[in-house]
C-alpha cells in the first residue's frame, strides 16, 4: 500500500470529513458494538477463569510464607498499641509450628494435643529451643493474616497470649491441607521466653504461668478449665504450661471460608502470584484501549466540531465507560 492509500484510509478511519460524511468508520455503531462484545468476553474470560482455579492455587508455597510475615507482623503491630514489648522472630519455634501444623494435617485433627499425647512443650523441645515459658495459638480456615489475627483477638484467651508480656519469641506457620474432606489453612503460633544459660542455671522454686491457650472455631471459642502440666527440661529448669482442652461449638472447628460468594474469590484471585500476570496483561491492554477510542473520541469532536454526529459522541463516550469498569474490576 502506497503512503497515499495508507493516509487516505486513516484519514477514512479516524479523521471527520466530506469523504467518510464527518463520521469516521473506526467509530461506526456496528462496530462500537463490536468492540464491546470482545472486551466483554474477554473480561468474562479473565472472571470465568479465576473462579475456576482450585484451592490448592490459593495456598500454594509462595503464599502461606507471606501470610505467615504478616501474622507476626500484626501480632507485634497489636503489641506497639498495648506498650508491650515486641516479639523476635525465632526460627526454632517456626520449625516447632511448622512440625505441629505438618502433624494435624497428616493425623486429621485439631487439637492442642495430638492423638499420641504431644503438647506444644513436645513439639518445641523436639527443635531444641529450651524455654522457660511456651504457648500456642491455633486456627484453621482463614484465608489471611488480617483475617487470622482479627480472630485471634476477638478470643479472650488467643488476646491474652498475643499481649503476654512474658513472651520473647515468636514462630508461625500456615500450612495447607484437608480438614474433614475440606482444603484448608492450618494456622500455628508459639509462643516462648527462652532459658538464658549465662544467667540462670539455678532450679527455679515455682514456674511462671503462661496465657491460657484455645483454638478458634471461626464463631465461637469455648474452653475448659486450665490444667496444670509440670515437666523438667533439665536439672536446673523447672517448667510449666497451663492448657485449655478445646470445647468445640457445634462440632465445626473451621474459620470463614477462603471466600464467602464467586465476588471474594475473583477478588483472592487478582493476589495469587502464579496468575496475577493474567490479570495485569489484561489491564494493560484494557488501558491501552482506553486511550486509544479517548483519543478517537478527542478527534471526532475537535475535528470539524460544527459537523458533529450526536450518536457516534455518544456511543463512543459509552464504549469508553465500559472500558474504565473493565479495568477497575
Amino acid at each position: 500500500m502506497s503512503c497515499k492509500n495508507m493516509q487516505r484510509t486513516l484519514k477514512k478511519y479516524f479523521i471527520p470529513h466530506a469523504e467518510n460524511n464527518y463520521h469516521p468508520h473506526i467509530l461506526h455503531t456496528k462496530r462500537t458494538i463490536f468492540y464491546s462484545l470482545v472486551f466483554l468476553s474477554s473480561k468474562l474470560i479473565i472472571v470465568l477463569f479465576a473462579l475456576a482455579l482450585p484451592v490448592a492455587v490459593f495456598t500454594s508455597p509462595d503464599i502461606l510464607p507471606q501470610e505467615a510475615k504478616k501474622v507476626a507482623l500484626l501480632t507485634n503491630e497489636l503489641r506497639s498499641q498495648k506498650n508491650i514489648a515486641l516479639l523476635n522472630s525465632d526460627s526454632k519455634l517456626s520449625v516447632a509450628a511448622a512440625a505441629k501444623a505438618a502433624d494435624m494435617i497428616q493425623k486429621s485433627y485439631f487439637s492442642h494435643t495430638s492423638p499420641s499425647g504431644e503438647t506444644v512443650a513436645d513439639f518445641v523441645r523436639k527443635i531444641g529451643y529450651r524455654y522457660i515459658v511456651v504457648g500456642e495459638n491455633l486456627a484453621i480456615g482463614y484465608a489471611t493474616a488480617e483475617e487470622l489475627v482479627s480472630a485471634w483477638e476477638k478470643s479472650p484467651t488467643h488476646m491474652a497470649n498475643l499481649v503476654d508480656r512474658d513472651y520473647i519469641d515468636l514462630g508461625v506457620s500456615l500450612e495447607a491441607g484437608d480438614y474433614n474432606g475440606r482444603a484448608s489453612i492450618f494456622a500455628v503460633q508459639h509462643f516462648a521466653e527462652p532459658v538464658n544459660l549465662s544467667t540462670t542455671e539455678i532450679a527455679k522454686p515455682a514456674a511462671k504461668s503462661t496465657s491460657t491457650l484455645a483454638v478458634v472455631s471461626g464463631t465461637e471459642n469455648n474452653s475448659s478449665p486450665n490444667s496444670q502440666i509440670n515437666s523438667a527440661q533439665n536439672t536446673s529448669v523447672v517448667l510449666s504450661e497451663k492448657i485449655n482442652t478445646p470445647v468445640l461449638a457445634n462440632g465445626t472447628l473451621m474459620g470463614r471460608p477462603f471466600w464467602e460468594n464467586p465476588v471474594q474469590k475473583y477478588q483472592r484471585a487478582k493476589g495469587v502470584s502464579s496468575v496475577n500476570s493474567i490479570f495485569g496483561l489484561s489491564r494493560n491492554i484494557f488501558l491501552l484501549a482506553i486511550i486509544f477510542f479517548s483519543l478517537a473520541l478527542a478527534l471526532s469532536i475537535l475535528i470539524e466540531f460544527k459537523k458533529q454526529h450526536p450518536h457516534v459522541i455518544a456511543q463512543t463516550t459509552g464504549l469508553v465507560g465500559l472500558l474504565v469498569v473493565l479495568f477497575l474490576v
